[in-house]
């Protein structure tokens, strides 16, 4: 609550535009729970099978699982 209040609070002419505008707001969770993932790699495939709860998205399972490490 403290982090979203912050928030709206540096972006109230934003927030304030957009309620003008006759959007209501709306709250998704900052952590999504991925069940039965399941990982398979062949010699040049890589499959995963993950099942998630409404209004979550794979492509951001995918971002945070498949992000590039650097090397130090």
């Amino acid at each position: 609550r403290e982090l979203e209040n912050g928030v709206a609070k540096r972006l109230h002419g934003v927030t304030g535009a957009l309620g003008a505008l006759g959007l209501k707001q709306e709250r998704r969770p900052l952590r999504l729970r991925v069940r039965d993932l399941c990982v398979q790699s062949g010699e040049a495939t890589l499959t995963l099978e993950f099942r998630l709860g409404a209004g979550a998205f794979a492509t951001s399972v995918l971002r945070e699982l498949l992000q590039p490490t650097t090397e130090a």
